[in-house]
């Protein structure tokens, strides 16, 4: 089993879009429920799904929520940065998961398979953009755009409950 542990140098929440924001919860919350099995950050991770997507989508997304990061996990060529949902900050393994994710939504699956490769090892890479895609599928059917070159920006939806500026190591 991977250790999993905080990044130096890493960036703000704030300067992130909504889109950015809900994958990093969802993907904190799960390794929360890896770590801490109460039943509490999968009920929350549940309902930020629902509220993003609607129920059918949200069902759908978690699957591939899980999978993704089992395969983080599983496949990393060195401990991955992932910090605690309350943590403002975001390391530059998290900001590489959400950059494959919006490589698969402007289907650049080339540059996906790049950030991937960089950071997984090579038996774990067809799962991760599987994963991946259906999540930028299920984004982009209900309307959630995220960031990407040469992409004109789209418009967001709206409401995120602010973060509260704690930061924790998952080890």
């Amino acid at each position: 089993m991977r250790s999993v542990s905080v990044e130096k140098g890493a960036d703000d929440l704030g300067g992130m879009t909504e889109g950015e924001r809900l994958i990093l919860r969802l993907l904190r919350r799960w390794v929360q429920c890896l770590r801490q099995p109460t039943g509490y950050a999968l009920a929350v991770m549940e309902g930020d799904l629902q509220d993003a997507l609607g129920r059918r989508d949200a069902e759908a997304a978690m699957p591939a929520l899980m999978r993704l990061t089992h395969i983080l996990w599983a496949y990393a060529r060195m401990p991955m940065g992932i910090h605690w949902p309350c943590c403002s900050q975001v390391s530059g393994d998290e900001r590489n998961v959400v950059a494959v994710i919006a490589a698969c939504q402007a289907s650049d699956y080339l540059a996906a398979r790049d950030i991937a490769t960089a950071a997984l090892q090579v038996d774990g890479i067809p799962e991760c953009l599987q994963a991946a895609t259906r999540i930028a599928v299920l984004f982009t059917r209900n309307g959630i755009f995220l960031p990407y070159p040469g992409r004109v920006p789209q418009k967001e939806r709206p409401g995120d409950a602010p973060h509260r500026p704690a930061s924790l190591t998952i080890n």
